[in-house]
């Protein structure tokens, strides 16, 4: 049976890890992360949902596990499902018997391209990872740990990248905003030349 090797620090709300090897499913936990969205671009700024899913297929119950959504730098938690602790990320505990499936889901607000390229990423080496799009590649993952997470039973990755907001979009409220001056600015001439003509009558 093969183990992680697991190297973890937590700085600047990230929780950095690389992690080598093949998963052990001889525990019979298997989780898997993936984006609701099809596309494999995200752009900076916008929210992303992740679904994950834990499923016992051994005969061992689980009674409180550690299910970890760990993020690259510059990504924040924005909302969970179910309701979670934050360690860099989100954090959930849960118990699972055999033959039991377990749905979690979080949303997060993507970061810059700056902030993924000073930070440390969360990278899983595996074979079938390969690039994502044009952008900055980034990666998430999540692992299932026993709750003293000394043992490390399985993890999953999700590989996107990460793109510049969409031209014009990260401003849009200049647009909105001139547009509302130049409304009040109508409005004022036109109450001066009402009041100017009234004058003259």
């Amino acid at each position: 049976m093969q183990h992680w090797n697991l190297t973890a620090a937590i700085g600047t709300g990230l929780a950095a890890a690389v992690l080598t090897g093949a998963a052990a499913h001889a525990s019979g936990i298997a989780v898997t992360v993936e984006r609701t969205a099809e596309a494999d671009v995200v752009r900076e700024g916008e929210t992303v949902e992740y679904a994950i899913t834990v499923a016992n297929t051994g005969e061992e119950s689980y009674e409180d596990l550690r299910v970890s959504h760990l993020l690259p730098a510059g990504f924040t938690l924005a909302a969970a499902e179910p309701a979670t602790e934050t360690d860099g990320g989100a954090a959930w505990r849960i118990s699972i018997g055999p033959g039991e499936t377990v749905e979690l889901g979080d949303t997060v607000e993507a970061g810059t391209g700056e902030q993924l390229q000073e930070g440390r990423l969360v990278v899983v080496e595996q074979p079938d990872l390969g690039a994502a799009g044009d952008g900055t590649g980034f990666t998430t993952t999540v692992c299932v740990a026993t709750a003293d997470e000394v043992h490390m039973l399985d993890c999953a990755s999700d590989q996107a990248a990460l793109v510049a907001p969409a031209e014009g979009g990260a401003h849009w409220w200049l647009w909105a905003a001139a547009a509302g001056a130049a409304g009040v600015l109508a409005v004022g001439l036109w109450v001066l030349l009402t009041r100017s003509r009234g004058a003259r009558a």
